[in-house]
């Protein structure tokens, strides 16, 4: 599925066994870094209780938002970390690495002037109580 992170259509809601986010930028990387509601609560929307996440940070994109590829990495580790998932350490990607993800942008990550990366992953935690600003119930 491919679909806007801030609306995602309700007959999505609580399917996702497993969500990747390659290589986010824009406002999706912005709402990662800044734990804007519209982002996470999407995130937590689509995804079932459980779900593995996986989201691979570049360091171009991050640097145009002002964070390091480790302390933006670090950033987002937190933000998602405060509403819901669990997630491991990063895991540096480099050239060898991108090369084999399936998306053209890996790829060419994988040639540009910073041939690196990073990975979270982890999972949505079974029971998720009041987080912060919101509550998100818990699926059947």
């Amino acid at each position: 599925m491919i679909a806007n992170a801030q609306d995602q259509p309700s007959e999505l809601h609580g399917l996702a066994c497993h969500a990747t986010m390659n290589f986010p930028w824009g406002s999706l990387l912005q709402g990662l870094l800044t734990d804007d509601s519209a982002v996470v609560d999407g995130l937590l929307a689509v995804t079932r209780a459980g779900a593995q996440l996986e989201v691979r940070l570049n360091p171009g994109a991050l640097a145009e938002s002002g964070w390091s590829l480790d302390a933006g990495a670090d950033r987002v580790r937190d933000v998602l970390a405060d509403n819901g998932f669990d997630l491991e350490h990063a895991i540096t990607l480099a050239a060898h690495d991108l090369k084999r993800l399936p998306t053209t942008w890996a790829k060419r990550l994988a040639f540009g002037r910073d041939p690196r990366a990073v990975n979270l992953c982890g999972r949505r935690r079974t029971a998720i109580r009041s987080i912060k600003r919101h509550t998100v119930p818990l699926e059947a």
